[in-house]
Protein backbone atom coordinates (compact mmCIF):
# COMPACT_ATOMS: atom_id res chain seq x y z
CA UNK A 1 0.00 0.00 0.00
CA UNK A 2 2.79 2.43 0.92
CA UNK A 3 4.69 1.46 -2.23
CA UNK A 4 1.61 2.21 -4.40
CA UNK A 5 1.18 5.59 -2.73
CA UNK A 6 4.86 6.39 -3.31
CA UNK A 7 4.59 5.45 -7.00
CA UNK A 8 1.50 7.65 -7.39
CA UNK A 9 3.23 10.55 -5.62
CA UNK A 10 6.29 10.25 -7.87
CA UNK A 11 4.09 10.05 -10.98
CA UNK A 12 2.14 13.14 -9.92
CA UNK A 13 5.36 15.05 -9.21
CA UNK A 14 6.81 14.14 -12.61
CA UNK A 15 3.57 15.15 -14.35
CA UNK A 16 3.64 18.54 -12.60
CA UNK A 17 7.32 19.06 -13.42
CA UNK A 18 6.62 18.27 -17.08
CA UNK A 19 4.10 21.14 -17.18
CA UNK A 20 6.44 23.72 -15.61
CA UNK A 21 8.69 25.71 -17.91
CA UNK A 22 12.19 26.91 -17.02
CA UNK A 23 12.91 30.66 -17.24
CA UNK A 24 13.44 31.85 -20.81
CA UNK A 25 11.58 28.93 -22.38
CA UNK A 26 8.21 29.70 -23.94
CA UNK A 27 5.53 27.02 -23.74
CA UNK A 28 2.30 27.62 -25.64
CA UNK A 29 -0.58 25.18 -25.18
CA UNK A 30 -2.29 24.66 -28.53
CA UNK A 31 -4.78 21.94 -27.47
CA UNK A 32 -5.50 20.56 -23.99
CA UNK A 33 -8.50 18.28 -23.66
CA UNK A 34 -9.36 14.86 -22.27
CA UNK A 35 -7.59 13.11 -25.13
CA UNK A 36 -4.46 15.10 -26.01
CA UNK A 37 -2.11 17.83 -24.88
CA UNK A 38 -0.38 19.65 -27.75
CA UNK A 39 2.26 22.22 -26.90
CA UNK A 40 4.74 24.36 -28.76
CA UNK A 41 8.06 24.96 -27.01
CA UNK A 42 10.43 27.83 -27.71
CA UNK A 43 14.01 27.37 -26.52
CA UNK A 44 16.33 30.37 -26.12
CA UNK A 45 19.25 27.93 -25.87
CA UNK A 46 21.41 25.74 -28.04
CA UNK A 47 20.11 22.16 -28.05
CA UNK A 48 21.54 18.71 -28.29
CA UNK A 49 19.04 16.13 -29.51
CA UNK A 50 19.50 12.42 -28.90
CA UNK A 51 17.48 9.88 -30.85
CA UNK A 52 16.25 7.47 -28.17
CA UNK A 53 14.54 4.98 -30.50
CA UNK A 54 15.23 4.19 -34.14
CA UNK A 55 12.83 5.33 -36.83
CA UNK A 56 12.23 6.98 -40.15
CA UNK A 57 11.95 10.74 -39.59
CA UNK A 58 11.30 13.92 -41.47
CA UNK A 59 13.47 16.68 -40.04
CA UNK A 60 12.99 20.36 -40.77
CA UNK A 61 15.93 22.53 -39.76
CA UNK A 62 15.77 26.18 -40.81
CA UNK A 63 14.72 25.86 -44.49
CA UNK A 64 16.29 22.40 -45.02
CA UNK A 65 14.04 19.32 -44.96
CA UNK A 66 15.47 15.79 -44.88
CA UNK A 67 13.83 12.38 -44.60
CA UNK A 68 15.56 9.18 -43.61
CA UNK A 69 16.27 6.42 -41.14
CA UNK A 70 17.86 7.47 -37.85
CA UNK A 71 19.43 4.99 -35.49
CA UNK A 72 18.93 5.09 -31.75
CA UNK A 73 21.78 7.08 -30.24
CA UNK A 74 22.06 9.59 -33.10
CA UNK A 75 23.16 12.94 -31.64
CA UNK A 76 22.65 16.31 -33.30
CA UNK A 77 23.50 19.89 -32.30
CA UNK A 78 20.80 22.53 -32.97
CA UNK A 79 21.97 26.15 -32.55
CA UNK A 80 19.71 28.57 -30.68
CA UNK A 81 17.17 30.47 -32.76
CA UNK A 82 17.18 27.84 -35.52
CA UNK A 83 13.63 26.66 -36.14
CA UNK A 84 13.40 22.89 -36.19
CA UNK A 85 10.84 20.10 -36.17
CA UNK A 86 10.93 16.31 -36.07
CA UNK A 87 8.10 14.10 -37.35
CA UNK A 88 7.74 10.35 -37.70
CA UNK A 89 7.14 9.14 -41.26
CA UNK A 90 7.23 5.56 -40.02
CA UNK A 91 4.50 3.18 -38.90
CA UNK A 92 5.71 3.55 -35.32
CA UNK A 93 6.36 6.52 -33.02
CA UNK A 94 9.86 7.63 -32.04
CA UNK A 95 11.41 9.08 -28.91
CA UNK A 96 13.77 12.04 -28.92
CA UNK A 97 15.55 13.67 -26.00
CA UNK A 98 16.29 17.40 -26.13
CA UNK A 99 19.02 18.77 -23.88
CA UNK A 100 19.04 22.58 -23.60
CA UNK A 101 22.47 24.08 -22.97
CA UNK A 102 22.11 26.98 -20.54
Amino acid sequence: MIRSALVLTIAATLALAARQVPPGMVRTVLIDNGTVLVTRLGYPNDLITVQATAGRLEILRASEKTTGERAAGTVEFVPRDVQHAYASVDTKPFELLSVAIK
